[in-house]
């Protein structure tokens, strides 16, 4: 659960460097929002599930 609320908030960070043009802000963001989905297991099951339904 930890996971996806750091993506969310990785994600609104996304955002609000975007509009302020912060590349490091912007760095720490997509940092913040890809490594969840990486490293936790729960997150890579989910991944991987919505992935092979695509395909």
């Amino acid at each position: 659960m930890s996971g996806l609320i750091t993506t969310l908030c990785g994600g609104l960070l996304l955002i609000a460097a975007r509009q302020y043009r912060q590349r490091l802000l912007a760095l720490a963001a997509l940092a913040m929002t890809l490594l969840p989905w990486l490293l936790d297991a729960k997150l890579q099951a989910i991944m991987h599930y919505a992935l092979s339904r695509v395909a």
